[in-house]
């Protein structure tokens, strides 16, 4: 027999702290690091477009630990957004091209995480007087290069064993 869940203690979480947020990162450019992926909401399927192409929700966070997020759709269409972060970040576009990975690869969470995360680059950031989301642009490699303190390479222990780009 299966037992019922407690009755919810309203006076309990009335006086609950509510968990610490995050801080965003304010609007103008940043030397970032994609900290993590998310792919879905925590118990629910694959985030997806209206048209039902996969996305992910990339991270960026500063030194200090402010965050920002952008929602990609993987997509050939929509591929131009994830294409302009691996090119600022320094991936080896021509070489992905040659393998024949398509956005949709990044939809593995494996391949994406092995392929994102750790990735060093800049971004300008603009928020929307009423958006609750910021516009997030990729600063190309070229002009950030002559900004940008040089990238700590990431310990080998910490690469995963999937092909990098």
């Amino acid at each position: 027999m299966t037992q019922a869940p407690p009755p919810f203690d309203w006076e309990a979480e009335a006086n609950r702290e509510a968990p610490p947020q995050t801080e965003q990162l304010p609007t103008g450019r940043h030397d970032v690091i994609i900290d993590k992926v998310v792919y879905g909401k925590r118990d629910g399927p694959p985030f997806a477009s209206k048209k039902g192409d996969p996305q992910i929700m990339v991270v960026f966070s500063d030194a200090a630990g402010r965050q920002a997020a952008e929602m990609l759709t993987l997509s050939t269409r929509a591929g131009w957004k994830l294409a302009a972060i691996l090119s600022a970040a320094g991936a080896d576009i021509a070489k992905m091209k040659a393998h024949g990975i398509e956005p949709a690869h990044f939809s593995a969470q494996a391949f994406a995480d092995a392929n994102l995360i750790g990735r060093r680059l800049q971004i300008d950031v603009t928020w929307p007087e009423h958006g609750a989301y910021p516009d997030i642009v990729p600063v190309r490699r070229q002009a950030a290069a002559a900004t940008a303190p040089a990238a700590t390479p990431a310990p080998a222990a910490a690469q995963p064993p999937l092909p990098k780009f």
